[in-house]
C-alpha cells in the first residue's frame, strides 16, 4: 500500500516536472508563431525616376513579376502558413540623402526586416548607415560594389563585382590564340584580336566601384599578361557629373592604347566617350585602329545599344562580357525560359541583367524564409541565403564564395559566383554569344575580399 502510494506521488511530481519543462517551449513556439506578421514586407530603393531611372525601372520589372508568381502559389511558407509578399517601394532618384530617408521610413514606419535593389556606391553606403544598426538585411543585386558586404555583417552582394568584370576581360585578352580562335574571335576575322604586344587601359567614372575594378585590370594584367606581352598602360576616370570629358579621353590617349576596357553602364556616359575618340579620329569600327572591351554588361543592353546606332555610333566587332544569360543557353534551360515567356507576355520584350537580378533576389530571399521558418530573424536568413544553392533566372546551381565553390580562394564571402558569357557586337549594335564562358577562374586574387584595397 505504501509503495502504491510512493509510486503514485513519483509518478505525480515527474508529470508535474515534465509539464514545467515543455510549457516554456510551447510557450515559445506559440509566441514565436504569434510574432511573424501576416505578410512578407520587402523594402525596396531603386531610382525610378530622373535620368538614371532606365536600371530602377528594369529591375522592378524583374521583382514585380516574382512577387507575382510568389503570391499566385499563396506566398511564403513559413511556419505551416503561407504569408503573401509585399514590396514597399521608395523612389531614391539617384540622391544618397533620398536613399537614407527611403531607409528610415521603411525600417522605422513599415518595420520591415530586408531591403533589396539599392544599386549607386553612395546610396548603398548611406542606407547601411542604419540598417547595419538596426540588423536589417541588405540584398543588393544590381552594384557591382564590394562595399556592400565589407566592414558589413548584414551586406550581402548577389551580382558580379567590379573586380571579376574586369577579370572578365583579363582572361579574355590573355586566353590561348587557339581557344579564341575557336569562338570566332581571330586576327583573320578581325585585325584587332591579335592582342600581343598590345597596349590596355582602362576608363570609368571616378566612384569606388570603377576604382576597384581598375584595380582588378591592374594587377590581373600584371599577373597574366606577360606571355602576351600585354602593357597595362592605367585608370582614367572623371568626376560624376562630368559633361566635356575631351580632356581626361586626350590623357588617356596620349598612352597609345590599343584596347580599352570600358566600364561604364549609362548610355550618355558612354555617349560622351564615343563621341569624343570619334573626333580624334580614332576608328573602333571592324579591322579598326582601337578595340573596345565592355566589362560592364551594357553593350549587351538595347537601351544603350539601339540610341548608339541611332546616333551613328556603329560598334561592329568590340567585346564584352556580361551576367546576362545568352538566349541560345537559355533555351536550353526551362527556368530561363519560363521567365523569358513571362517578360514577353508583360513587357513585350526580353529581361536582361536588371530584370534578371530584381527576380533572382527576391525569389532568393523567399525560399531563405522558407528553409530558416522566419521572415523577422534576420540572423537566420543571412545565414540561409549564404549557405544555398540556387537555381534562378541567371542560372542553375547559384552559390556564393566558400572554400568550397572557389577553392583556390578558400575564403568565405558574401558574394555570389555567375558566369561571365563573351559577346561580339554585330550588325545594328546587336550582340552575339561566343560560346566562350569564364566564371570561377574569375574570382582569382586579394580583390574578391577587397578589405585592403577599399578600407583605408
Amino acid at each position: 500500500m505504501m509503495a502504491r502510494k510512493y509510486f503514485a506521488k513519483t509518478a505525480v511530481a515527474a508529470a508535474l516536472f515534465l509539464s514545467m519543462l515543455l510549457v516554456p517551449a510551447v510557450m515559445a513556439t506559440q509566441a514565436q508563431a504569434a510574432a511573424q506578421p501576416d505578410k512578407f514586407k520587402v523594402g525596396v530603393i531603386l531610382t525610378l525616376s530622373g535620368p538614371m531611372a532606365a536600371m530602377g525601372l528594369l529591375e522592378k520589372d524583374g521583382l514585380d513579376i516574382a512577387a507575382e508568381d510568389i503570391n499566385k502559389s499563396g506566398g511564403v511558407m513559413v511556419q505551416g502558413k503561407k504569408l503573401p509578399v509585399e514590396l514597399l517601394y521608395y523612389d531614391d532618384e539617384a540622391n544618397p540623402k533620398k536613399a537614407l530617408d527611403a531607409a528610415y521610413a521603411l525600417i522605422n514606419k513599415h518595420k520591415v526586416k530586408v531591403i533589396v535593389g539599392i544599386r549607386m556606391n553612395a546610396a548603398i553606403e548611406a542606407v547601411q548607415q542604419i540598417s547595419e544598426k538596426k540588423k536589417v538585411l541588405c540584398l543588393v543585386g544590381v552594384a557591382s560594389y564590394p562595399g556592400v558586404y565589407l566592414g558589413k555583417k548584414y551586406g550581402i552582394l548577389i551580382s558580379d563585382s567590379g573586380w571579376t568584370e574586369s577579370m572578365t576581360a583579363v582572361r579574355l585578352l590573355t586566353d590561348k590564340p587557339e581557344v579564341l580562335k575557336k569562338h570566332g574571335i581571330s586576327p583573320d576575322k578581325d585585325k584587332r584580336y591579335d592582342f600581343s604586344n598590345k597596349k590596355v587601359a582602362y576608363w570609368g567614372r571616378d566612384e569606388v566601384y570603377c576604382q576597384y575594378a581598375e584595380l582588378g585590370a591592374k594587377e590581373g594584367f600584371a599577373e597574366f599578361g606577360k606571355k602576351q606581352n600585354l602593357k597595362y598602360v592605367g585608370g582614367f576616370m572623371y568626376p560624376i557629373g562630368t559633361n566635356d570629358v575631351s580632356p581626361y579621353v586626350q590623357r588617356m590617349m596620349a598612352q597609345k592604347p590599343d584596347i580599352i576596357c570600358v566600364g561604364l553602364y549609362i548610355y550618355e556616359e558612354t555617349l560622351k566617350l564615343l563621341r569624343v575618340l570619334k573626333e580624334m579620329g580614332y576608328d573602333y569600327g571592324p579591322n579598326g585602329n582601337l578595340l573596345l572591351v565592355n566589362t560592364n554588361d551594357d553593350f549587351n543592353w538595347a537601351h544603350v545599344m539601339d540610341p548608339l546606332w541611332k546616333e551613328g555610333f556603329k560598334l561592329m566587332g568590340n567585346l564584352s562580357g556580361g551576367c546576362d544569360m545568352p538566349l541560345d543557353v537559355a533555351e536550353k534551360y526551362p527556368v530561363r525560359v519560363e521567365f523569358l515567356k513571362k517578360m514577353k507576355a508583360k513587357h513585350n520584350r526580353l529581361p536582361g541583367l536588371l530584370e534578371d537580378n530584381g527576380y533572382d533576389e527576391l525569389l532568393m530571399l523567399t525560399k531563405a524564409a522558407e528553409k530558416a521558418g522566419t521572415i523577422t530573424d534576420v540572423d537566420k536568413l543571412r545565414k540561409e541565403i549564404l549557405g544555398m544553392k540556387f537555381d534562378g533566372v541567371r542560372g542553375p546551381g547559384q552559390v556564393f564564395v566558400t572554400p568550397k565553390t572557389i577553392p583556390a580562394l578558400g575564403i568565405y564571402q558574401e558574394q555570389i559566383v555567375l558566369p561571365q558569357y563573351i559577346r561580339i557586337v554585330i550588325d545594328k549594335n546587336q550582340t552575339v554569344f561566343t560560346g566562350l564562358t569564364y566564371k570561377e577562374e574569375l574570382y582569382w586574387g586579394r580583390g574578391v575580399s577587397a578589405e585592403e584595397l577599399l578600407i583605408k
